[in-house]
């Protein structure tokens, strides 16, 4: 049975008191939560995923391997519906064999995961008073190295990813659909092309906008955006004139439900990041990169992006005497042109030849930065800290208590979600949030 199509309803009442409700949960409390656990210990979890939407809503997949660490086994989610919510029971999507996995989680609570099996992209997502659904987004597919999936309140969800034997050229594919009950019509696929070099990041946008962007071998970056509404990518064009970036170093890019977006790279042999920033996916044209760091720190080739409640950009310098690593973070708004540096950065451990690795950064509301940096240590195994700051900086960290190798975290509206285990130990999936005031 179909049912009818989804509309979108904004009810405004003027001059009235809204009673309160006696049955209504508290206000949940801002600061860190305590960390409770998402999977037992066993299995090894070593790769992991993880969305939260602007109200708290959240979705985590990881895939469940026997040994670590392969990276394929079965695909596991859960999520929850606001921040102080609780988390579903888990789902598996896929028994065996699943490989990249990534999740999504719309605006109105609905999840959306996306992975490789065999050589099929797949997908399935749960609606609300429906349930997992399951379908071949493509098939005869090969050598992906990448995958993305987003989906918005309509329930239109879009997929990108990559496919590249190797070195060279990458071939850059997408798909999409919308939801609508039992009679989901088929995955419509867009016209493919073909990125001359890599490697290729790609960024997909709650509503369907699309960036993937790509380092030239004369230091240029190159782009398409896709346009929701055809599902075309645009003709490729430039982002950064020859001499902006380090030749073959990735891109960091990411991108808003309304496509807004931002790149962020290493230019001047590694010793600058520098970035740009895309207000209008509808009319492209990139801001003139600017440089957020001098030239005469080397810093250590690591970046994270985040773009949602303006952008921000995080880099990680080289180690210091005593074996101490700074962390720089950048912000702007969304309306100004100017970019800020975080003061007071964070100081990391780093030990021997390792180095702290800035791996994902997101902002919520106030707006405060919250990071996520898994560490080397000189003794004993690997840990990782989450950190969040004000824009003042004053930079709080310890998100992450006890011993990790793999992390993964996400932000927006009022919530960072932490999720961490350690696959080579066979420890608990562990969760943990920052709720901001």
């Amino acid at each position: 049975m179909s049912r009818a199509p989804r509309t979108l309803v904004s009810l405004v009442i003027l001059g009235a008191a809204v009673p309160s409700v006696a049955t209504a949960a508290p206000a949940p409390k801002p600061g860190w939560n305590k960390s409770a656990v998402l999977a037992p210990a066993g299995p090894s979890y070593s790769r992991l995923t993880v969305a939260v939407s602007r109200q708290g809503d959240a979705a985590v997949g990881w895939l469940r391997e026997a040994t670590c660490c392969t990276g394929t086994g079965r695909l596991e989610v859960r999520f929850r519906r606001r921040a102080t919510g609780p988390f579903t029971r888990p789902r598996t999507l896929e028994l065996s064999g699943a490989r990249l996995p990534h999740v999504s989680i719309s605006q109105v609570a609905e999840p959306l995961v996306v992975w490789v099996a065999g050589a099929s992209i797949k997908a399935a997502a749960r609606e609300r008073g429906e349930p997992w659904r399951t379908w071949t987004v493509a098939s005869k597919t090969s050598d992906v190295v990448s995958l993305r999936g987003a989906i918005d309140v309509t329930g239109t969800a879009t997929v990108v990813w990559v496919q590249q034997p190797g070195a060279g050229a990458a071939t850059v594919r997408s798909a999409s659909t919308t939801l609508d009950g039992a009679d989901t019509p088929p995955w419509t696929a867009d016209t493919q092309f073909v990125a001359p070099n890599g490697p290729v990041s790609t960024a997909v946008g709650a509503r369907g906008w699309a960036l993937a962007a790509w380092p030239m071998a004369d230091g240029s970056i190159e782009h398409t955006i896709r346009t929701p509404s055809t599902g075309a990518w645009a003709a490729v064009k430039e982002l950064a004139p020859p001499g902006s970036a380090v030749p073959a170093a990735t891109v960091r890019v990411d991108i808003a439900p309304l496509g807004q977006a931002i790149a962020a790279w290493f230019g001047d042999g590694a010793q600058q990041v520098q970035a740009s920033y895309l207000a209008d996916p509808s009319a492209p044209s990139w801001e003139a990169p600017y440089a957020l760091t001098a030239a005469a720190p080397g810093l250590f080739s690591n970046l994270a992006v985040s773009i949602d409640n303006g952008a921000a950009v995080s880099w990680a310098a080289n180690c210091v005497k005593g074996g101490k690593q700074p962390v720089g973070a950048a912000h702007r708004t969304g309306a100004s042109a100017n970019w800020r540096i975080v003061p007071s950065p964070p100081v990391l451990s780093c030990g021997g030849e390792d180095l702290s690795v800035v791996s994902r950064l997101g902002i919520v509301r106030g707006p405060r930065l919250v990071m996520l940096a898994p560490l080397e240590v000189s003794v004993g195994p690997d840990t990782a800290v989450g950190a969040q700051t004000t824009l003042g900086g004053l930079w709080q960290r310890g998100a992450l208590p006890g011993e990790q190798s793999v992390a993964e975290m996400d932000a927006s509206g009022r919530v960072g979600l932490f999720v961490w285990a350690r696959p080579e130990d066979g420890t608990a999936l562990r969760w943990r949030q920052y709720l901001a005031p």
